[in-house]
């Protein structure tokens, strides 16, 4: 299960992402191709088996739910992939 919040006030996007589901090799590589996008963070709760992404998009003008979602369609996809 994935799940997408967004903080307009602080421009960033926070993305959780079970591990039992996505792979942590996906997590990586989609990180480093969403780079250009702005600035971004992992942290791994290990208790929950999960990984928090946050992205502090360059642009404003940039929709946060929107790369959210891209981001989490984008690991998806390499996911089914494998």
């Amino acid at each position: 299960m994935d799940s997408v919040q967004t903080d307009q006030d602080e421009n960033i996007v926070k993305i959780k992402l079970n591990l039992d589901f996505y792979s942590i090799e996906d997590v990586l590589v989609a990180t480093k191709d969403f780079f250009d996008f702005g600035q971004i963070n992992m942290t791994v709760d290990d208790k929950n088996n999960n990984v928090i992404i946050t992205i502090a998009p360059k642009d404003k003008d940039d929709g946060l739910e929107t790369i959210g979602h891209e981001f989490c369609n984008y690991v998806l996809g390499m996911t089914k992939n494998r």
